[in-house]
């Protein structure tokens, strides 16, 4: 029995060194694991920064009945 041959243009343009694949691949994982903990950490400083605003502000009654954020 014969099954039709269709043609794929994805694998017409794929390149022949599969090896080569395999090492762009690795990198490209590599660069964005390098991506990714430069984001945790930059995420973090932000949350410490943040942390540290919140510590520093002295809520206080204004005659108004509004509240004052006195920052330090």
């Amino acid at each position: 029995m014969n099954t039709p041959q269709y043609f794929n243009p994805y694998y017409a343009v794929q390149p022949r060194n599969a090896q080569m694949d395999q090492i762009n691949i690795h990198q490209r994982i590599i660069n964005i694991e390098k991506q990714l903990d430069m984001l945790i950490k930059m995420v973090d400083y932000n949350n410490q920064m943040l942390r540290y605003m919140q510590q520093n502000n002295i809520n206080t009654n204004a005659g108004g009945g509004g509240a004052i954020i006195v920052r330090m």
